[in-house]
């Protein structure tokens, strides 16, 4: 029983699980807010995302959070990762504690530091979560699995928090939160005291403590950095639509039915899931032709799909959603794989840091607050669209210039 305990497997299927805890919650409150102050103005209920969303001004922390947390880790001689999942869950609890005083001047402050804190340490823990999980698998088929897990976890969070936002009443939806947060808890002592996940990493046979410094990785890999980060800022901003801007969107600015948003939901939820599944079944042959075909794809489908967004076509709606989540799954499924084989070891943990943080970890929460803003200001409901397209262009030039053999190093570094 031990040695299954200590089973790195469960150990890195426990950490998809405990990522799936923070998104579902978060992800829940989140969106319950809107719900629950349905009657307030646009200002009241702008002012209000940005001080509870974790996916908002907390999503701004995150690039420091991960420089902060690579430079703790060079220094330890422990891997950190568990450490930082204690913290980061009891701060949730407080959290979720606080939201039944949302209108407390001072609990709304109180929060924001909070969620604050919560994005610098977020900011670490994904990161290394990556690392991690590729350090640790014993082969390529393991490789490809967790990192498509990653993100099948999240999509299901977001089918499950749907599912309480619009199934459970205000007072159920604050103990379950509550609830989940305990057990996020519980589960993250158990990890804390599992001594092989305490041990510090080797990247490839290279111990994390002899990394490069932050400049020097900089200096470096700056071309990789800034093209991967410019392609996932695109892969962000469709996925934070979709995924947390969407069911806002549609109920308040269109007027659609909260069951048909939640239908919507959980069928573009699904199609995500699909474009994982068949992104890590052909990893070994979606490279930058079908980056740039995929890309292309969803550019034309958010076209039309704004258009009937308008015209309340709901089969359309969730034929295009599909269509977006499906392509961008297939361009994601292998991501985690991408980043950690275009830096070489001693890279690896600030290149992935500043990578990962400056676009899916600062744009997916980022980029819904500026749509809000931008639709409270200019009453424009092509605003989501013409964003997601201008980011779409930023990373069809940065796939162009990149070499078709970044999209399989790691086949040659398995």
């Amino acid at each position: 029983m031990t040695n299954r305990i200590h089973n790195p497997h469960l150990q890195i299927l426990t950490f998809s699980l405990l990522l799936l805890f923070y998104n579902y919650y978060a992800f829940a409150l989140s969106l319950n807010l809107f719900v629950v102050n349905h009657h307030l103005n646009h200002e009241s209920a702008i002012y209000y995302a940005a001080f509870f969303s974790p996916f908002a001004f907390s999503s701004l922390a995150r690039p420091v959070g991960g420089v902060i947390a690579s430079m703790w880790q060079i220094k330890s001689k422990n891997c950190i990762f568990p450490t930082m999942l204690i913290i980061y869950s009891i701060l949730g609890l407080i959290v979720n504690i606080l939201s039944k005083f949302v209108y407390v001047e001072k609990i709304v402050v109180l929060t924001l530091l909070i969620r604050i804190i919560q994005g610098l340490l977020i900011g670490g823990i994904i990161p290394q979560y990556l690392m991690y999980f590729y350090a640790r698998s014993l082969n390529l088929n393991q490789k490809v699995f967790y990192s498509t897990c990653l993100f099948i976890a999240y999509s299901i969070s977001v089918v499950c928090s749907s599912f309480i936002m619009h199934f459970f009443a205000d007072d159920l939806s604050y103990w379950f939160n509550i609830g989940i947060s305990v057990g996020f808890i519980i589960i993250a002592y158990i990890i804390f005291e599992f001594k092989q996940i305490g041990r510090n990493l080797l990247l490839d046979g290279t111990p994390v403590t002899e990394s490069l410094p932050f400049w020097a990785t900089l200096k470096s890999n700056y071309g990789s950095i800034i093209r991967f980060a410019l392609f996932l800022s695109f892969m962000a901003s469709v996925a934070s639509f979709f995924l947390t801007i969407m069911p806002f969107y549609l109920t308040r600015y269109l007027h659609y039915n909260s069951s048909d948003v939640f239908f919507l939901v959980i069928v573009t939820a699904i199609a995500g899931i699909i474009g994982f599944v068949v992104g890590g079944y052909y990893h070994t042959t979606v490279g930058r032709k079908w980056h740039l075909i995929l890309g292309i794809i969803i550019k034309i489908a958010l076209y039309f799909l704004f258009r009937v967004y308008m015209l309340h076509n709901l089969l359309l709606i969730q034929f295009f959603s599909a269509l977006c989540l499906f392509s961008a799954g297939i361009m994601l499924a292998k991501i985690s794989l991408i980043l950690n084989s275009i830096f070489s070891p001693k890279a690896r943990l600030f290149g992935i840091s500043i990578t990962y943080n400056i676009s899916m970890g600062l744009m997916f929460g980022f980029f819904g607050l500026v749509i809000m803003q931008l639709l409270n200001y200019f009453h424009n409901l092509y605003t989501p669209s013409l964003l997601i397209i201008f980011f779409s262009y930023l990373s069809l030039i940065s796939l162009w210039f990149t070499p078709e053999k970044d999209f399989f190093r790691y086949l040659e570094t398995t």
